[in-house]
């Protein structure tokens, strides 16, 4: 699962139809919510969420 990822991509989303401070605070919520989904549910690990 890359819910990380796709995490990413939403809060890109967001940001965008948000405004200036939603652009850099999105995404980066997105990709820790993501990553912590992956960590907790997934069987397998994702590439992206190996810190």
């Amino acid at each position: 699962m890359l819910l990380c990822c796709l995490g990413l991509f939403l809060g890109l989303i967001i940001g965008y139809m948000f405004g200036w401070p939603w652009i850099f605070i999105a995404p980066l919520a997105g990709f820790i919510l993501g990553c912590m989904v992956d960590k907790r549910f997934g069987k397998t690990r994702s590439m992206c969420c190996r810190l």
